[in-house]
């Protein structure tokens, strides 16, 4: 059986909202009333969890189920404000805290599937607003000789695209729109 949201029957906003009702994990006791995890009440977060299950029940599996991590691009992101509510720790540490806290607004990791294949996961933190960054991918750096050709093919969960075919270190411009999951995969020609 597949974990996320997809084994789950979450895929929508309405469908995280009922399971919620029913199942007491996403309950808390708060102010001496039991009330619906905070996500439910914002079905922009309640979609962006599904849309994180989503890639990894679907596209991004073999990689983030099956494959290793590697080290991540590096590539320069602006910074972004994000609120943040901390409700439920440890009892050394502050209860029902909240704020914001400013982080990169392109989070991104890199994983090699058991195939050889390597994929870049980035996401756009982003609420409203699309974003372009500069890459540079040089495949030696993840294990494949520098003269062997491969395709770079952007994923969502919408489409595939095949970017380009080549050999050697590639730089291209990867647009990224708000808090979705973008998988730029480097697949060796066979």
């Amino acid at each position: 059986m597949a974990y996320g949201g997809s084994s789950l029957g979450i895929r929508t906003h309405a469908d995280l909202g009922r399971r919620s009702l029913r199942s007491p994990w996403y309950r808390q006791r708060v102010g001496g009333q039991f009330c619906s995890a905070l996500l439910i009440s914002i079905p922009a977060k309640t979609d962006f969890v599904a849309e994180i299950a989503n890639a990894r029940t679907g596209f991004a599996r073999p990689y983030l189920v099956y494959g290793t991590m590697q080290r991540p691009l590096a590539f320069a992101a602006p910074s972004t404000d994000l609120d943040y509510f901390l409700y439920n720790s440890g009892t050394n540490q502050p209860h029902n805290e909240h704020g914001t806290k400013t982080v990169s607004s392109v989070i991104h990791s890199a994983w090699r599937s058991p195939e050889g294949n390597v994929a870049f996961l980035f996401v756009n933190l982003q609420a409203d607003t699309t974003q372009s960054i500069s890459l540079t991918i040089d495949p030696a750096y993840y294990g494949h000789p520098g003269d062997t050709p491969y395709h770079l093919v952007q994923t969502t969960h919408t489409s595939t695209e095949h970017l380009l075919t080549t050999t050697g270190p590639a730089t291209l411009t990867l647009t990224l729109e708000p808090r979705q999951i973008t998988m730029l995969e480097l697949r060796i020609v066979s």
